[in-house]
């Protein structure tokens, strides 16, 4: 094809070079010993070094390429092959080559040094990343090879950015989360195995009703721009507590695109702050006892050995006997309240039937069935569990007789467990009152019982519950019908 008479007058070279200039991408040559014979401007702008001082350079001195030797890497590479590398340099944009070695000075140079490398001192370096793409070439016979190099700082930048964000939603030991304009979960940190399942739902999606509340926020925050930060929430039938921090997520042009919340659980404080109220109550509640429950009975001690001292009958002395033996088991009642009130600070994994088994004939004599529904473990003190159960068994025979039938299982939620007899319940007058010191039904009760049950609960951070019989219900074994209790906040394993 004729490409007309003017074509013939343009110096080759000229235009390549020409040409070469005009892209933004950075390109480069290099002969077969791995020497540079060509470089761009694009490409000086990008190392920060001044015009035409890469030429005659090494590759490995212009930290294009990692190659101690530049003829023998032109001479290796087999076909198109892309890198990217680091390289830094200083504020004013002149590259740290050859190891960060000055002029001596501590001043960075531009050109070549008397050895032929480019050097520049260290200090206040900045990091810049490039892509080089090298494709081998022959020209005249002779093996070269051709650089491109783009400068991809801003897409080294972001994935380094990216790289962070993906390393807080790994390891940050709280709910972080990320949702769109329509409240819906893009991003949840790995601290809530679970939160997976959230992705690209709302609140109201998973939760229903129950998470209008915090869907309305999600919308306040996105729609309004308003900020919420810890805010408690709280979900007592399962003893959690948490506070919630949300605030809109904005774009570069500060337009919301959503929101960012975090939501940190405070369970575990919670129940110890409850836990030290508790406990001071019990004191409160020992001291009380002491000066009145166990003074009278002394006084009335007191007055029958006074009495049998001036030989009015045998009856007194015995009297005083029991009133004594009556006050050494308030006493005792009163001890169990006090140590096992404390906080559980070492549970250990236990099977609730084994330990259920294991305390069955001490405290009921042998009297009465036992019965199991599964076979749960969970986390608890072995002695203070075991103690727990012989008084909700003792209970159970003292008011439904030697022949009843109790059961124990996990909650058809597996939130906790129960313990349930077939006996006649507790009255409806009673139910409110059933956990309080001093209630017992029995003439040879103390009334501790079921409020050592309670301390000994709590100190697990366990909720205990009176089940109402009309509004049990889901999957299990039909109730037995008598007295039910329910303990909430069990950790199984």
């Amino acid at each position: 094809m004729d490409r007309g008479p003017e074509s013939t007058d343009i110096d080759n070279q000229a235009f390549f070079e020409t040409l070469a200039g005009a892209v933004d991408a950075g390109i480069a040559a290099c002969g077969g010993d791995g020497r540079i014979v060509f470089a761009n401007e694009a490409v000086e702008t990008m190392l920060g070094v001044a015009e035409g001082s890469l030429l005659g350079l090494g590759l490995g001195e212009t930290a294009l390429v990692d190659a101690d030797d530049g003829g023998a890497w032109v001479a290796a590479l087999d076909g198109p092959s892309t890198v990217e590398r680091t390289i830094e340099r200083d504020p004013d944009g002149v590259p740290v080559l050859d190891e960060g070695l000055s002029d001596g000075a501590g001043s960075p140079v531009s050109a070549p040094s008397a050895d032929g490398r480019l050097s520049v001192a260290l200090e206040d370096a900045r990091e810049v990343a490039i892509e080089v793409t090298a494709k081998p070439v022959a020209v005249g016979g002779q093996r070269h090879a051709v650089l491109t190099v783009r400068d991809v700082t801003e897409r080294a930048l972001l994935q380094r950015e990216s790289n962070i964000l993906d390393a807080i939603f790994e390891s940050i030991p709280v709910y972080l989360y990320v949702k769109d304009e329509e409240g819906r979960h893009v991003r949840v940190s790995d601290y809530n195995p679970e939160a997976h399942e959230y992705l690209g739902k709302t609140d109201l999606d998973i939760w229903g009703e129950e998470g209008r509340e915090s869907y309305e926020d999600d919308m306040r925050v996105i729609e309004e721009g308003e900020e919420i930060i810890d805010k408690v929430r709280a979900n007592p039938e399962w003893n959690h507590f948490f506070t919630t921090s949300k605030v809109p997520w904005r774009d570069g042009n500060g337009e919301i695109r959503g929101l960012i919340g975090l939501t940190h659980d405070m369970s575990e404080w919670k129940r110890q702050e409850r836990q030290l109220e508790r406990q001071n109550e019990r004191l409160r509640t020992v001291a009380s006892v002491i000066s009145h429950d166990i003074r009278n009975p002394l006084q009335v001690a007191s007055g029958h050995l006074e009495l049998a001292k001036q030989g009015t009958g045998s009856d007194h002395v015995e009297s005083a006997a029991d009133a004594i033996d009556r006050m050494a088991v308030l006493l005792e009642d009163l001890l169990e309240l006090v140590r096992h009130g404390q906080w559980v600070e070492d549970p250990e994994p236990v099977s609730l039937n084994a330990v259920a088994k294991g305390c069955w004939d001490t405290a009921t004599g042998e009297a009465g069935t036992l019965r199991f529904h599964e076979d749960p473990d969970l986390e608890a003190d072995r002695d203070r569990l075991r103690q727990l159960l012989e008084n909700l068994f003792r209970n159970a025979v003292v008011h439904a007789g030697d022949d009843v039938t109790v059961r124990v299982g996990p909650l058809s939620d597996w939130s906790g467990f129960y313990v349930e007899d077939d006996g006649p319940g507790i009255p409806d007058d009673d139910r409110e009152t059933v956990f309080e010191s001093g209630y017992t039904t029995s003439e040879d009760g103390t009334g501790f019982g079921l409020s050592i049950v309670q301390v000994i609960a709590e100190a697990h951070g366990w909720r205990v519950s009176l089940a109402d019989p009309a509004d049990r219900d889901g999957p299990g074994p039909d109730p037995l019908g008598g007295a039910r209790f329910e303990f909430r906040g069990v950790k199984f394993v």
